[in-house]
């Protein structure tokens, strides 16, 4: 059965997989060795913008992450140089078949030291999770207690879902609820979902569509309605050419936040070059500012590039 956050998932990623983030560069490494233990390394380039005198400077992260596998036990780790580090344990089928427990601790400069239980059940009519992030007192502002339950059944092809998010920060909660819908077909999706958060009333909602024309081809339709942004319409399309490369083209229209129209397409082109590399290249482009140079609304051009070796 598929959980809460999976709902969706095919829309989601033809909409925004391989569309990098803004003027970022990223070699990505990924290695399987004996005895169940993989290794993986991030090396990051991209903008960072100083919180204090405003100004844009390049930013290099490097992000190592080992795991180990040996069933029904995971254990991994994440050190970054941006000082954050974390460590999750992980029980698969514990008790019974399906169930999850996922324990791990992050620590970084924002927010602090952070632990979190994640329980997780899937069966083949339902599924369901809970996950409660409690920060330890280890900075003087503390991130909220969090806690998030969700649950998705499912009949003929029919998914409905709900999720309830709960943050707990000095004597006040915040709630915030949502309800899914999802009707699966062999080679198409549809996805529905509504939330409200109960602290200031804000009402959002969004659905999305994906359907697969042929074995090279799927295009994918989306709309986002968020209160506190405003709408946004989303519509991309992926052919898989023979050459084992992809290409996917998208149009982004949405509320930029002073009440002018962003209008947004992005192009993205990934060629696998051997059996262990692949890159990715795209780009966001500004479609107002072509035919506007002295246009402002939104965000300028912006490039993207990933080279994973795996």
């Amino acid at each position: 059965m598929t959980a809460y956050k999976d709902l969706g998932k095919d829309t989601r990623d033809l909409l925004n997989q391989n569309f990098l983030p803004s003027n970022t560069i990223t070699l990505t490494g990924s290695y399987k060795l004996e005895n169940g233990l993989t290794y993986k390394d991030i090396i990051k380039r991209s903008p960072k913008k100083d919180s204090k005198t405003k100004s844009v400077f390049p930013f290099v992260e490097v992000l190592i992450e080992p795991k180990y596998e040996a069933y029904p036990l995971e254990v991994s780790a994440k050190i970054s140089t941006t000082a954050e580090i974390g460590g999750s344990f992980v029980y698969k089928d514990f008790l019974t078949k399906g169930c999850k427990i996922d324990i791990n601790t992050t620590k970084s400069d924002k927010d602090g030291v952070i632990a979190k239980l994640d329980a997780s059940l899937k069966r083949d009519t339902f599924s369901g999770s809970l996950v409660c992030s409690y920060p330890m007192p280890s900075k003087k502002t503390l991130p909220p207690i969090k806690v998030v339950g969700d649950f998705v059944f499912g009949y003929n092809h029919t998914l409905w879902g709900v999720s309830a998010i709960a943050e707990i920060e000095a004597a006040t909660t915040n709630l915030k609820t949502e309800a899914a819908y999802a009707t699966v077909a062999k080679d198409s999706q549809l996805t529905g979902k509504v939330g409200y958060t109960v602290k200031d009333g804000s009402l959002n909602w969004a659905f999305g569509f994906f359907h697969k024309l042929s074995s090279s081809l799927s295009w994918a339709l989306g709309y986002e309605n968020d209160s506190s942004k405003g709408p946004a319409v989303l519509i991309a399309f992926e052919n898989k050419l023979e050459n084992d490369s992809t290409v996917k083209i998208r149009s982004i229209l949405k509320n930029d936040g002073t009440g002018s129209t962003d209008w947004r397409l992005g192009l993205s082109f990934k060629q696998k070059t051997g059996p262990y590399l692949a890159y990715v290249v795209s780009s966001d482009l500004n479609l107002r500012q072509f035919i506007d140079v002295t246009s402002t609304t939104g965000e300028t051009h912006s490039f993207g590039f990933d080279l994973k070796l795996e």
